[in-house]
């Protein structure tokens, strides 16, 4: 059985997912102790978040002490989910590449917002609700917790995220496979500005590294039809390298097919990002329509 050791009190994302991980490395079979008494860390295996001590050598995991200066190429500096996620995340899912996707999904938005750096627009219309919010959830209300309900909540905050975890690797896991497919199909069309998927496939991050591409035509298996999507400029933007037609907006069946002269044409997003067909030929001349526009 391994020990870890972090702090009790108000619990965060950061330790959280940090015992999450080591929860996956070690099958379950870990004990937690939530302590702030530092006469008992040399009777664990692990201390997380508290000692003011990084030394990975003894399984030593804090970020609070003057001299941590740990920070990713980005700048982003490291916290104790990110340190974790650094020395075991290979272990865990036995590939690099997995280990720096994660990293940039979830695990260095959870180290800035801990670290107190901001990672949001200050000026932001409302403050999104991050994966550390949803942590937070997990803590009883103020006026009935204890330390006996901070313990059941922070335990079940850790199993959440384990869970919560173990898919996203799993998904990206996935989605480096199909983007392989994606990368085949690239170099096989004759197409220069668009691509055709004959099935849903992850190609969002590739097809941004072909500044060339403006569109991809994907079959919808659920509904058999044909989905032409805006490759957007940037994966935080919504924005797309070239809007469908602004006419189409909005327009869906028999008033789309007459604006486009293109029969089996059904819907146009308002956005001008998204467009369906009924056949993959109605597809391709909607798509050729909108690059002569």
């Amino acid at each position: 059985m391994t020990k870890i050791l972090t702090h009790n009190g108000r619990f965060h994302a950061d330790e959280v997912f940090a015992i999450a991980m080591l929860k996956i490395l070690f099958n379950s079979e870990i004990e937690v102790i939530r302590t702030r008494d530092l006469s008992k860390i040399n009777d664990v295996d692990f201390v997380l978040d508290i000692g003011r001590e990084y030394n990975p050598s003894l399984n030593k995991f804090d970020h609070h002490q003057e001299t941590f200066v740990e920070k990713r190429k980005n700048n982003v500096p490291y916290a104790t989910a990110g340190l974790i996620w650094k020395h075991f995340g290979e272990k865990i899912t036995n590939s690099k590449e997995i280990v720096n996707r994660l990293d940039l999904l979830l695990i260095q938005a959870i180290d800035a917002i801990d670290n107190g750096v901001e990672s949001i627009a200050t000026n932001c219309l409302y403050k999104p609700y991050m994966l550390s919010d949803v942590i937070q959830s997990f803590r009883s209300a103020y006026n009935v917790r204890n330390a006996n309900t901070d313990l059941q909540d922070f335990l079940e905050a850790v199993d959440f995220s384990q869970k919560l975890l173990l898919r996203e690797i799993s998904k990206i896991k996935a989605n480096i496979q199909g983007e392989d497919t994606v990368k085949e199909v690239i170099k096989s069309s004759k197409e220069t500005q668009f691509i055709i998927l004959e099935k849903k496939l992850p190609w969002d991050e590739i097809v941004m590294k072909y500044k060339n591409i403006l569109y991809v035509i994907q079959y919808n298996k659920e509904n058999d039809n044909w989905s032409i999507y805006g490759v957007r400029q940037g994966l935080n933007s919504f924005a797309v390298r070239k809007p469908f037609p602004n006419i189409w907006g909005g327009k869906e069946g028999s008033d789309l097919e007459q604006i486009t002269g293109v029969k089996g044409s059904v819907f146009c997003h308002k956005g001008l990002f998204l467009t369906v067909a009924k056949t993959k030929n109605s597809a391709v001349n909607l798509t050729k329509l909108a690059l002569n526009s």
